[in-house]
């Protein structure tokens, strides 16, 4: 029988179950900061699209 991808690969949550509290401490803590430097690079070019829907809106158009 052949098995689904998630039953050969079990993810994430798999790994989760094996850590220890101090290694998934260490790991949310590295996701979080990714998840930081992800939406400040994101952040010049969120603004500049605000302030083109900004004038858009502004100008009738």
């Amino acid at each position: 029988m052949l098995l689904r991808e998630t039953e050969m690969n079990p993810g994430p949550q798999a790994c989760i179950d094996t850590m220890s509290v101090e290694d998934a401490g260490h790991a949310l803590i590295a996701a979080q900061e990714k998840a930081v430097r992800a939406v400040n690079s994101a952040m010049p070019q969120l603004r500049q699209a605000a302030e083109l829907a900004a004038d858009t809106l502004c100008s009738g158009g």
